[in-house]
């Protein structure tokens, strides 16, 4: 028979209640995805920022925070790409340095050849019967060398048709009895009746150009006007057929306002003023000269591209770096005037050189429609091609 001792068993039932009230430390474990996300909601919640409150706002389904959360996203990344690009505008412009000396050598070599700048430009330029395979004018075909002459440019040397703005042109001199006095008129609308030509753009010999395409830079502008960036310019690509159509405005001064002064009235008349190397006054002219005379001023000589009947000096290659130094005199829009546009006001200066605008101007908006030219159908009137 087993005996039961109580004594035993109050001081074990003792002990495991006084285990009971003892304070144990209660070990406290971090989570961080709990954590964060929780500080991700309260800056929700809390920010100024549109579209963010809307995330966790209670009582939205799942499909209305995604869709808040995709605008979210969408312009956050809208914002980065913004940012992206202003900093790339504000990107400073690299300097570009010229070496004096490898313009002299350059200027060596070509008084070594006997050669100048206008004669190597000649040498590098297409004549313009080889570029101009095929030209017609009022539907009869003419020898492309009867229509156009090589003129001067601000992009160059360039085929030029109808331009009478030198005292003396370009043509070839068995034709100079052939060419007309005054500019040539069209008689009635339609391509039929105006310039048609076809152009041969050499693509084989494209090496570095102002457009990344091949093709021909169009320039359209008044008979007596250097061609400049002042012009319509339009870009004929190879392979195309295009028509433009261009709508003449002409603006002139009454017998009235001729009456006044030219600063009154502020415009010069065509007889007013007469121009030292250009045949007629015109404020695209008169600007143009100002360029040559501001860097021959400053250089000693005038760039090729610029015009000039002979009595200033051509520049050299030795002349180089004085002329790109000094580029802004005549590739800004006001000569000499190197600022923003925001800062510049008109009235504020003293007209340029004493260019004023002419009272007569004629202007030629243009409009071009192009194709892709396809010789498999051609017939008729295509047959010129």
């Amino acid at each position: 028979m087993q005996k039961i001792t109580f004594k035993g068993l109050t001081q074990r039932v003792i002990d495991k209640n006084v285990g009971m009230f003892k304070i144990r430390p209660q070990r406290v474990e971090f989570h961080c995805r709990n954590w964060f996300g929780k500080q991700l909601r309260e800056l929700c919640d809390i920010t100024a920022l549109h579209g963010y409150s809307q995330i966790v706002r209670e009582g939205y389904s799942v499909l209305e925070r995604s869709v808040w959360s995709c605008a979210v996203v969408a312009s956050t990344i809208s914002a980065i790409t913004l940012l992206m690009i202003s900093w790339s505008w504000s990107v400073e412009t690299p300097t570009v340095t010229a070496d004096p000396a490898q313009y002299r050598l350059l200027h060596d070599i070509m008084l070594t050849n006997n050669l100048e700048i206008p004669q190597l430009m000649g040498e590098f330029t297409p004549p313009c019967g080889t570029m101009l395979e095929r030209c017609m004018w009022k539907g009869t075909q003419w020898r492309c060398d009867n229509l156009f002459q090589v003129v001067n440019s601000t992009e160059g040397l360039c085929c030029s048709f109808n331009y009478y703005g030198l005292l003396k042109d370009n043509y070839p001199k068995k034709i100079t009895v052939s060419v007309p006095k005054d500019p040539r008129r069209v008689m009635a609308s339609g391509y039929q009746t105006g310039l048609s030509i076809l152009l041969q753009p050499f693509s084989e010999d494209y090496h570095s150009t102002d457009v990344g395409s091949y093709g021909f830079k169009l320039m359209i502008h008044s008979s007596y006007d250097y061609p400049d960036n002042d012009a319509e310019i339009k870009i004929v690509l190879a392979g195309t057929e295009s028509f433009i159509t261009l709508t003449p405005t002409a603006t002139y001064a009454t017998d009235d306002a001729l009456s006044f002064d030219p600063s009154v009235r502020n415009c010069y008349e065509r007889s007013e003023r007469v121009l030292s190397v250009l045949q007629r006054y015109s404020y695209v002219n008169c600007m143009v000269e100002c360029r040559a005379a501001s860097i021959y001023a400053k250089c000693g000589c005038v760039p090729y591209h610029l015009p000039n009947n002979g009595s200033l000096r051509n520049c050299e290659m030795k002349d180089m770096e004085c002329v790109v130094r000094l580029r802004h005199l005549y590739q800004t829009a006001v000569p000499a005037l190197n600022g923003s546009v925001e800062r510049i006001s008109y009235r504020s200066i003293a007209p340029p050189c004493g260019c004023l605008p002419g009272c007569d101007k004629v202007q030629y908006p243009s409009q071009m429609v192009t194709g892709v030219m396809n010789r498999s159908f051609s017939f008729n009137a295509l047959s010129f091609l």
